[in-house]
């Protein structure tokens, strides 16, 4: 009896390749040969056949451990503890802090993670603990983010957590329009 296998697809099999990848050197303390893939990946603009970009991928590899254990504290409501597991990143940073590829591995996670404390709610209509969480988090980010300016690093990573961080900036205060009587 034959039973018929759908294959992977070649998106499926690029994507999980380079996600597998990046947490199998996070797994590994491997935060230096990450940096050098990443940086290649970045250069070069090397992209999955359905063009997700392979240096996100790997990023988001190397912080999948992290964010599975974030998340389980954001489910049980416990700010401290999502924090306490994302600074085992900042850790990674400490071997190489002028690095921007785990840099944005932690910025990213920041990001995630205040996304996750939001859920579907707009900021202004989350209760005050998990606002305090969101809005930690996306500064936590934003200090990160500070660091590397996104057309100096010829950066689309750094790009992205810049736009990913405009959810948390405070709009534009505009005047009231103005009615003219002709």
């Amino acid at each position: 009896m034959e039973i018929p296998v759908c294959d992977p697809c070649p998106e499926t099999e690029a994507r999980d390749k380079h996600l597998t990848r990046g947490r199998f050197l996070a797994r590994q303390d491997a935060w230096d040969r990450l940096a050098t893939e990443f940086h290649t990946a970045e250069r070069n603009r090397h992209m999955t056949p359905g063009l997700l970009p392979v240096a996100a991928l790997l990023a988001s590899g190397a912080r999948a451990d992290a964010m599975a254990a974030a998340r389980g504290a954001v489910q049980r409501t416990e700010p401290r503890r999502a924090r306490a597991v994302l600074a085992a990143l900042d850790l990674a940073m400490e071997d190489q802090p002028d690095c921007p590829a785990t840099a944005f591995v932690a910025a990213m996670a920041h990001v995630d993670l205040a996304r996750d404390w939001r859920g579907a709610s707009p900021p202004g209509g989350l209760s005050p603990q998990r606002r305090d969480a969101y809005d930690w988090h996306m500064r936590r980010a934003a200090e990160l983010a500070d660091r590397y300016d996104p057309f100096e690093c010829e950066s689309p990573a750094w790009a992205e957590v810049r736009c990913a961080l405009l959810e948390a900036a405070p709009g534009p205060a505009c005047a009231p329009p103005t009615t003219s009587r002709i």
